[in-house]
């Protein structure tokens, strides 16, 4: 949105602009509509024209976030950019508020300067026409971005905090609730939405009842009008936030929450009681007749990565094969093989003995073998290095000895530095932990147990055994299995 001055367009014989512009923007939408922190940049803005003695300003008010992200949806930004002309100022009140992204920032300043169009920061008092200013516009952005950084980690973190209190602070709010009132503060506490509570108790109860995921789909078109797919209805049903709960941060794991339940322990059992009685009694004779399959559901296509489904041929023969070229749901059909099921669950056994007694003879192996210290390395030391770099070449371009795209450069070879170190951090820890004997021996007496009872093992229990010790089985194109077994380091790690 955009608030028109009455400044006429055209050469002035004084010497002032020929237009003044001035862009203001606030990250929130609420925050804009309230026009509290617009208000000020306003103000700034249109005090600073009238000193310099220029027309009242054209102000450019945007709500969108900053950052490189959401560049492309700043309308009002590139409308300013595409209309400013030879002889025109535009005026920010800080350049944060321009950009927080250094490469967009600096790169869309310079394009502008470039056509003769003035762009002063009043904050910083950086006139991006002159040497000094166009000297001090990368270090500005650079740091402008450093505190975007800051801001997004500060927002993930309060926000994975308000989640674990049981309060609803993720994005869209879940069918049957409403948010609270913000002018009581308690926007982020769900409340009952009565008609649509109403709806989500008559889904539940009529599956609670028997009727079919379909059978209520097609229900849900005549009382809410939109269509509704049986998955659309299936996923709602498997949502405990009806029960008053909620999913924990980082664990995901289900916790109660701050916001009513609108159905009950009882309805919700019998609704997941008649889910999993329909799901095994419709059309699963396919599932019936491959029940007793290792790889069912745990190998993928060697050639494509998409998940085994399996095929029944006339005379009971099962197969392998991508779930890609089976169902053929996709463009480009997949050369993945038709592979004989049962040879392959017995090749399959026969590796994964062997590959236990193969871990067992590794961590079986004597004290003095196995421990050794791992290699150190300054950790502190090398990030130290690595920010003392960074302050040398922002210092550089400040200077101009190097430009803000080689400042941008190495500032990302320093990123990748520190990622590396992290990294290597975090391995040294899992090596630590891999020579831990004791760890070692708990894992070797685990593996001992379970090639014994390997014989003895429902399918079930066989299956949930194979990611234990195989980050993935292929199928390849030849139709033979190919493994990528855990080391011993993932396993006496805890790395699942």
């Amino acid at each position: 949105m955009r608030r028109r001055s009455q400044s006429a367009r055209g050469p002035d014989p004084g010497g002032r602009p020929t237009r003044v512009f001035g862009y203001a923007r606030v990250s929130g939408r609420e925050q804009g509509e309230r026009g509290t922190s617009l208000e000020a940049q306003d103000e700034t803005v249109t005090r600073a024209s009238k000193a310099r003695g220029w027309p009242a300003p054209d102000i450019r008010i945007e709500v969108e976030s900053a950052g490189e992200e959401s560049i492309e949806r700043r309308v009002e930004l590139h409308r300013l950019i595409r209309e400013a002309a030879p002889g025109d100022v535009i005026l920010v009140s800080k350049l944060d508020r321009w950009s927080r992204d250094i490469v967009f920032g600096v790169q869309s300043i310079r394009e502008l300067v470039k056509r003769d169009v003035a762009v002063h920061s009043i904050d910083e008092g950086i006139d991006a026409s002159t040497p000094n200013g166009d000297e001090q516009l990368g270090l500005r952005m650079w740091i402008a971005e450093q505190e975007r950084r800051r801001i997004r980690d500060r927002t993930v973190v309060r926000r994975e905090e308000l989640r674990a209190k049981g309060l609803w602070a993720s994005g869209r709010v879940p069918f049957g609730y409403t948010r609270g009132e913000r002018a009581t503060r308690r926007h982020l506490y769900l409340e009952e939405d009565p008609e649509a509570a109403a709806v989500i108790r008559e889904i539940f109860q009529r599956a609670a009842d028997g009727d079919s995921v379909r059978a209520i789909a097609t229900w849900l078109v005549s009382i809410v009008g939109a269509p509704h797919h049986a998955a659309q209805v299936h996923r709602l049903l498997r949502e405990r936030i009806y029960l008053g709960e909620m999913r924990a941060p980082k664990s995901y794991e289900w916790i109660p929450g701050l916001h009513p339940a609108l159905i009950t322990v009882d309805v919700w059992e019998r609704a997941q009681a008649g889910l999993k009685s329909r799901r095994q009694k419709g059309p699963v004779a396919l599932g019936a007749k491959t029940a007793d399959l290792l790889l069912r559901g745990g190998a993928k296509c060697g050639l494509c990565g998409r998940g085994i489904a399996i095929a029944l041929a006339p005379k009971g023969q099962r197969y392998y094969v991508c779930a890609k070229r089976r169902h053929k749901k996709e463009l480009g059909e997949c050369a993945g093989p038709y592979a004989r099921a049962e040879p392959l669950d017995v090749a399959a056994t026969t590796a994964i003995l062997a590959r236990i007694e193969e871990l067992r003879a590794e961590l079986e192996r004597p004290r003095l073998e196995v421990k050794r210290e791992a290699k150190s390395f300054d950790l502190a030391g090398a990030r130290a290095r690595i920010a003392t770099r960074r302050a040398r070449a922002v210092q550089l371009a400040v200077d101009d000895a190097i430009t803000s795209a080689q400042l941008i450069t190495q500032q990302a070879r320093l990123d990748a530095e520190l990622a590396a170190l992290a990294k290597r951090e975090t391995e040294t820890e899992r090596e630590v932990k891999g020579t831990n004997i004791e760890a070692r021996a708990t894992v070797a007496g685990a593996l001992k147990h379970l090639a014994k009872a390997w014989k003895k093992l429902t399918i079930e229990e066989r299956r949930e055994a194979v990611p234990l010790l195989a980050l993935r089985v292929e199928i390849a194109s030849t139709g033979d299995l190919v493994w990528t077994w855990k080391t011993i380091v993932d396993l006496v790690a805890g790395d699942g």
